[in-house]
């Protein structure tokens, strides 16, 4: 089992990246997305005009300097906007190894912001071109908000104010096939892999996780259970014949056979479960999972599944 997630505009990376996994027949447990813009969103329009020449040079600057003890030491907007292109990196790099202790050569340094501006473009005109389709099947997913938007005016980077109109992570519903999972923090965008706010997303990451492996240890405790009655109410039936993509009907089962079935696994998970529920199951896994949803349900404390 394994989970896919991105940052920012790595969202539509880690979700395209499911898609295709899934459509492949390997599909991922499940969907992480960290203040992840959906493809296609308009409220992001002008977002480049309002940032500027030279962003992601200030926020190596202030960003790298934060993460690597500079405090609040900011690279001035006015030094950047004072050199040519080719200089910026430079800047940053003399800015870094004067205010903060880079853990690396300054020649790495270089490199790796040459590496963020290159890859930051790539990024944005791979995002305009992208027109996403839904995963299928449906993909479980977290998704992490900041509270306080893309970069509001005053912001913690002392970064160019935007602020959207609208949602930039709505529309993920419609792609990931289903609800989603959201966690807001009180922090805008850029701040979100920072201290404090990165603790509280570690938590929240960890806490999605270990539920769902609950919810995957349940289930697993259902389907034995269900496969168990089928085995002990079929016993004609070859035992590796009976697995959870079989009908009971298939493996020749009346009626009366795929009650008694069901009422014996209701009986020993602890379930009461109202027949209509029990009606027009397609296979074996059609009824796992209905006795699983009613268990997650009643577990829950909202008493049995509508």
């Amino acid at each position: 089992d394994y989970w896919i997630g991105g940052y920012s505009g790595g969202g539509a990376i880690a979700f395209e990246t499911a898609r295709l996994l899934a459509a492949r027949g390997r599909p991922a447990t499940g969907l992480v997305l960290l203040d992840a813009n959906a493809p296609g969103t308009e409220s992001l329009r002008g977002m480049d005009q309002a940032f500027g020449d030279g962003f992601i040079h200030r926020l190596a600057a202030n960003w790298l300097g934060e993460r690597w003890g500079g405090g609040t030491v900011r690279l001035p907007a006015a030094e950047l906007a004072a050199v040519d292109a080719g200089a910026r990196t430079g800047l940053v790099v003399d800015h870094l190894f004067r205010t903060a202790s880079p853990p690396m050569p300054r020649a790495e340094a270089h490199a790796m912001i040459d590496g963020m501006d290159a890859v930051a473009g790539a990024i944005g005109r791979a995002l305009s071109a992208y027109r996403p389709a839904p995963i299928d099947p449906p993909l479980p997913t977290l998704l992490v908000r900041c509270s306080r938007g893309m970069a509001p005016a005053g912001n913690p980077l002392d970064l160019p104010a935007f602020l959207t109109e609208g949602d930039y992570r709505a529309g993920w519903a419609d792609l990931v096939g289903g609800a989603i999972d959201t966690v807001d923090i009180d922090c805008d965008h850029f701040s979100l892999v920072l201290e404090p706010h990165v603790n509280r997303l570690a938590t929240a990451i960890r806490d999605r996780l270990n539920a769902a492996g609950r919810t995957d240890a349940r289930r697993a405790r259902v389907a034995a259970v269900v496969l168990d009655k089928v085995r002990r109410g079929l016993a004609d039936v070859p035992e590796v014949a009976v697995t959870p993509d079989r009908s009971m009907t298939e493996l020749g089962a009346t009626s009366l056979d795929r009650v008694e079935i069901a009422l014996a696994a209701m009986e020993e998970l602890g379930l009461d479960i109202p027949p209509r529920d029990l009606t027009g199951l397609a296979n074996i896994d059609g009824l796992i999972d209905t006795l699983h949803r009613h268990m997650l349900a009643c577990s829950d404390g909202r008493g049995p599944a509508e």
